[in-house]
């Protein structure tokens, strides 16, 4: 049965080449014999050499990168991830590789996601998503994710998938939105007032109250105002008693809008 060998070789002028050895018995003259075929294969291992370089610049480019990146074949299987992904899942990569993505994701994504991939592999790359996923932990993770299309050579189609953390930006949101939920019920249930949030652009980014109900007006209109469209030609004094209060003094003062004398603190 014939052996194959790849082996090295110095050249006379010093360079290093490759050989292929192919080594098989045969008959001669009636007797068993040796026969050796090579083929100079040189030019094949610096090809190959260079394309494990090209593939290792690429895998240093990809796990440098801050955020998270993989490539899926059309089947939905993980071929390629990057650092900054299996720690976004806390997966090890050897874990991710050849797996379907629904493995990473709660049974209640996994729907969803098969939609989302079928778009995409249909061409229709969309605009950046937000989806929950799952941590090997089982702990919950909300990802940014924007993808791209590759088709190869042969023609398979590859999914490209790059992954942001958000989790501790939707955790704020969620914490923010019980915050303001509690505020409107306390401001629903405060007699004769309005409770309003101004932002240091001196923009309404909060206000309800009981007042909105007597006077029959919608305080979601008032969201995203400036201070100077509510207040117009009284907006230097309200806007210089809030500047105070973001120097963090206590301000309390009083206005005639209207003719309906209100205070403010």
């Amino acid at each position: 049965m014939p052996s194959s060998y790849d082996y090295r070789f110095i050249r006379r002028n010093g360079e290093i080449g490759w050989w292929s050895a192919s080594i098989s018995t045969i008959e001669y003259k009636g007797q068993v014999a040796v026969l050796g075929t090579y083929l100079d294969i040189t030019e094949r291992k610096q090809a190959d050499e260079t394309i494990r370089q090209e593939r290792q610049f690429l895998a240093d480019i990809l796990n440098a990168l801050p955020i998270g990146v993989c490539l899926n074949d059309e089947t939905g299987h993980y071929r390629i991830v990057n650092n900054a992904y299996c720690e976004i899942y806390d997966f090890e990569r050897d874990i991710i590789i050849d797996q379907h993505y629904a493995a990473i994701m709660p049974p209640d994504q996994i729907e969803i996601a098969n939609q989302h991939f079928a778009r995409i592999l249909a061409g229709d790359l969309g605009i950046p998503v937000e989806r929950k996923r799952q941590r090997k932990d089982g702990s919950i993770v909300y990802i940014e994710a924007a993808n791209a299309l590759d088709k190869q050579p042969d023609g398979q189609k590859m999914v490209i998938t790059v992954v942001r953390d958000i989790t501790e930006r939707k955790e704020t949101e969620e914490v923010i939105h019980a915050n303001q939920k509690l505020l409107h019920e306390i401001a629903t249930n405060y007699p004769h007032s309005f409770i309003t949030i101004i932002e240091t652009d001196l923009t309404v980014s909060f206000t309800a109250g009981q007042e909105f109900t007597r006077l029959n007006r919608d305080p979601n209109v008032y969201v995203g105002l400036t201070l100077e469209k509510i207040f117009g030609e009284n907006t230097p004094i309200v806007t210089q008693h809030y500047l105070k209060a973001f120097d963090g003094e206590e301000v309390t003062f009083e206005l005639s809008i209207n003719d309906q004398h209100q205070l403010y603190k």
